[in-house]
């Protein structure tokens, strides 16, 4: 059995470099604090990545772009970025353990307002990049 079916670039893209920014800027200045939040955020920017590939493959069945044999390709891209975040979360999970030190207090406020501006520009252009990858990416909020 070939491994390659567990690996796809731009699903580890979506998911890796939100979660990595977020853990590095964000972290508080300590590894619990980090693995803490790996495990609260793995799964949910795992799920947006996934709700990003469905309905861009809604839109390519629906105006006729896919064919009825890259639906399956595309179900697996978008059950890879749910693996991944569940991967993060379960690696955060196992590295704050149990019993372990509570989360530090903030010591460095400036750094900590850097951080939330940059994550937060980080995750959404990570996201409108995913978005704008295929045509029709915004058609769920137009009027008509």
């Amino acid at each position: 059995m070939d491994l390659d079916i567990f690996w796809n670039w731009q699903s580890a893209a979506i998911v890796c470099v939100p979660l990595l920014a977020a853990a590095i800027l964000l972290g508080y200045e300590s590894a619990i604090d980090r693995a803490i939040l790996m495990r609260d955020m793995g799964i949910p920017v795992g799920v947006l990545g996934s709700l990003i590939g469905a309905q861009q493959m809604i839109y390519g069945i629906d105006t006729a772009l896919f064919g009825a044999d890259r639906i399956y390709l595309a179900t697996g891209v978008m059950f890879l970025t749910m693996l991944y975040g569940g991967v993060f979360s379960a690696l955060g999970f196992f590295l704050s353990g149990s019993g372990g030190p509570d989360a530090g207090k903030i010591r460095t406020r400036r750094r900590l307002l850097f951080g939330k501006v940059f994550v937060l520009t980080t995750v959404w252009g990570v996201f409108l990049i995913a978005t704008q990858k295929k045509a029709g990416a915004f058609v769920f909020i137009q009027p008509i």
